[in-house]
C-alpha cells in the first residue's frame, strides 16, 4: 500500500511538469546566471530579478560596512558568517519554493543532456548547479538533498562536489569581486569566466573517470 501511495505521488508530481515549471526554471536560471546583473540603462528594469540585485547590500557606517575592517580570529569569522546568512537563506528559500512547485522535475527533463556534458550528472541536480554559481552553501545543501533523496548516486555526488569546489561561486566572485579590474582586461570580459567554467567541467569529468576506474579495478 505504501509503495502504491509513493508511486501515485510520483505520478502526480510528474503530471505537474508543464509550461509554468519550465518558465520558473528559466527565470531561476536567469536570476542566478549573472546575465541580468548591471545591465545598460535601457534594460535596467530586468536587473530587478537578478540574484545579486535581490540580495542587496548592507548599510554603511562611516564609509565601512557593519562588519568593519581589521578584524581577525573567531570574531571576524563570526561576522563574516552573519554577513552571508541573508544570501544563503534567500537562495535556499527561493530554491525550496521552486522545488515545491515542480521546478526540479522540469530541470531533470530539460537539463539532463546539459548536466551530462558539464559534469556527468543527472539533471535532477540542476538546481544545485544553478545555485552553486552564486552561493556555495546553497549548492552544497541542494547536493546533499539530492543524494539523500536518491536522485543522484554517490559517484555523481562526488563529481558534482568537484565541479562546485573548484572556483566556487564563480559568478558571484567574478562580477562582484573582480569587476573593479574589468577596465584592465585586454580580452573580452566574458573570456576569463568561460575559461573558469571549462576548467570546472574538466575537473568534474576527471573526478568521475577516476571513480569509474577505481570501481573497475575492484
Amino acid at each position: 500500500m505504501a509503495e502504491e501511495n509513493i508511486q501515485d505521488s510520483s505520478s502526480e508530481r510528474e503530471a505537474r511538469v508543464g509550461p509554468l515549471q519550465y518558465l520558473l526554471l528559466a527565470l531561476i536560471a536567469l536570476s542566478f546566471s549573472g546575465i541580468l546583473y548591471n545591465l545598460p540603462e535601457r534594460w535596467a528594469a530586468l536587473s530587478a530579478i537578478d540574484f545579486t540585485t535581490l540580495i542587496g547590500n548592507f548599510g554603511r557606517i562611516d564609509g565601512k560596512t557593519f562588519v568593519g575592517t581589521g578584524g581577525c580570529g573567531a570574531r571576524e569569522g563570526f561576522m563574516f558568517a552573519v554577513a552571508i546568512c541573508p544570501c544563503v537563506m534567500f537562495a535556499m528559500g527561493v530554491l525550496t519554493l521552486a522545488d515545491h512547485y515542480g521546478v526540479s522535475l522540469a530541470a531533470k527533463k530539460a537539463l539532463t543532456p546539459v548536466m551530462k556534458l558539464i559534469c556527468g550528472v543527472s539533471g535532477s541536480a540542476g538546481l544545485a548547479i544553478i545555485a552553486s554559481l552564486q552561493v556555495t552553501d546553497a549548492g552544497a545543501a541542494l547536493t546533499r538533498t539530492c543524494f539523500d533523496k536518491g536522485l543522484i548516486t554517490g559517484n555523481e555526488r562526488t563529481a558534482l562536489v568537484a565541479w562546485q569546489y573548484a572556483a566556487a561561486a564563480p559568478l558571484a566572485n567574478y562580477f562582484v569581486l573582480i569587476s573593479p579590474f574589468f577596465h584592465l582586461y585586454t580580452v573580452p570580459i566574458w573570456a576569463p569566466l568561460v575559461v573558469v567554467l571549462i576548467c570546472k567541467c574538466v575537473g568534474a569529468h576527471l573526478t568521475r573517470l577516476a571513480l569509474e576506474g577505481l570501481e573497475r579495478r575492484q
